[in-house]
């Protein structure tokens, strides 16, 4: 959610809704580590979903201003997938 940091009760709420439709988290972490100051807590909701079981996603982060690479415009995208071929 944009502009929204949910509590960590709100997150399994959306955990649960998203389980529930089958639906494919894509996660956008440009500024982890500068939400609470604290890389692990801005990574609780991704860690949430990744420890559920068969669960997919999606993750997007940024390094440009997580480790100083300003201007360069480098970074990753990542798949939790069930399966390699899931994953190809």
């Amino acid at each position: 959610p944009t502009g929204v940091d949910p509590s960590e009760e709100q997150w399994q709420a959306i955990l649960e809704v998203m389980t529930r439709r089958k639906l494919l988290p894509f996660f956008d972490m440009a500024y982890q580590g500068f939400a609470s100051g604290d890389l692990d807590q801005d990574a609780y909701s991704l860690r949430l979903f990744a420890k559920q079981p068969g669960m997919e996603l999606l993750l997007a982060q940024s390094y440009a201003k997580n480790m100083g690479l300003y201007g360069e415009r480098c970074g990753a995208i990542s798949v939790l997938a069930r399966t390699a071929e899931g994953a190809a």
